[in-house]
């Protein structure tokens, strides 16, 4: 899993597992919840269910959204 900018906060399934970029390993088949948080650095978290199907690899890239400066 990538994110662009690189550095994201990685969670699965609401649980921090690491920062971006990231491989995962030995995920159960399903559905599954994923999220990415580069708020410090001024951008939305960012999030998405994902399916994992056995026997298959995947590829996630997640583009970080700037926060709009409010006037």
């Amino acid at each position: 899993m990538e994110s662009q900018p690189t550095g994201a906060r990685v969670s699965f399934d609401g649980e921090p597992i690491g920062d971006t970029p990231i491989v995962l390993t030995e995920v159960t088949p399903g559905e599954h919840q994923i999220g990415l948080d580069l708020e410090s650095r001024g951008y939305k978290r960012w999030s998405s269910p994902v399916v994992v199907s056995a026997g298959r690899e995947e590829k996630l890239l997640a583009v970080m959204t700037p926060v709009s400066a409010r006037r």
